[in-house]
């Protein structure tokens, strides 16, 4: 199979349950099927001769991975992708919009050539191929939707269109770090994860970095007043829980990350809509009432 010019049918796993199909316009959709991923684990214990399995005998490993895959995002052969990814991190995008929107739960262990339904078909020539098959730890906090129709509809609205943030750097290092802080090795490191990609974005200066960071966020995600002030004030104290993440500290990590979580995801929501990411000089502007 070669994605980047056959049609494409990825495996969504934990994905919420569906009965019609979701057109997600440009020809491509989401639709219902089952599968189910086994992955045992099995020792050999002898080097394998050129071109040819280990001989046996072979061990069988307790442990191993499953998985059932519950719906497959369809992406057609003729579909040519007009901004920034290719076809196959087309479905990257739109699966981390779903976990983004929906639950990090939701991911892509395998792609396939043709539908998963047909596969029984002729099983000896399927062509299957893992891609996120081992990725997900499931660090913090996994927030469900408080509506999962109107997150769906919310992906189909925005997938094209928000594109075109990720050719900004600053916005694309902080999106794929909320996306990928499931499978990191530890909460701690989630935790830095998230706060260095806030930096990122909300740091013009290195100077007064706690400050400046805090500040900046509860001014672009509240207006003046009391929410504003009590949010730069929670900030404050989860960038403290950040300082002791990095020097080893564990005690308060998991709900300064749950925390961090939601913070960072308000933050991609609104420039997501806004399809903006706000400048040096906007955030001072907004900081110093300009």
């Amino acid at each position: 199979m070669d994605p980047s010019s056959e049609s494409i049918y990825a495996g969504i796993a934990h994905f919420p349950e569906l009965l019609e199909p979701i057109d997600l316009g440009a020809g491509l959709s989401i639709r219902p099927t089952y599968a189910h991923l086994m992955a045992p684990f099995l020792m050999a214990f002898s080097p394998a001769p050129a071109n040819s399995p280990h001989p046996a005998p072979w061990a069988a490993v307790k442990g191993g991975l499953n998985l059932d895959i519950n719906a497959e995002l369809y992406v057609p052969e003729n579909f040519s992708p007009a901004n920034f990814f290719d076809r196959l991190n087309t479905v990257w995008w739109i699966t981390s919009l779903l976990r983004l929107a929906l639950s990090p739960r939701i991911h892509v262990p395998v792609i396939s050539g043709c539908p998963f339904k047909e596969v029984p078909n002729d099983w000896k020539a399927a062509d299957l191929l893992p891609v996120e098959a081992f990725t997900h730890r499931y660090h913090g906090s996994l927030y469900e939707p408080a509506n999962t129709q109107e997150c769906i509809a919310w992906v189909v609205r925005i997938w094209q269109p928000a594109q075109t943030l990720m050719r900004n750097t600053r916005f694309n290092d902080t999106y794929q770090a909320l996306d990928t802080i499931w499978s990191t090795p530890s909460p701690s490191l989630a935790l830095l994860t998230l706060w260095g990609a806030l930096e990122n974005l909300f740091s013009p200066a290195k100077q007064e970095l706690r400050f400046r960071v805090s500040a900046n966020i509860a001014c672009y995600l509240e207006p003046p007043g009391s929410a504003r002030l009590e949010l730069q004030r929670k900030l404050l104290k989860l960038y403290d829980a950040r300082s002791s993440a990095a020097h080893g500290a564990s005690k308060v990590l998991e709900g300064a990350l749950k925390e961090t979580q939601e913070v960072s995801r308000r933050v991609i929501y609104k420039m997501i809509e806004s399809k903006h990411v706000p400048t040096k000089d906007e955030l001072d502007a907004a900081l110093f009432g300009a």
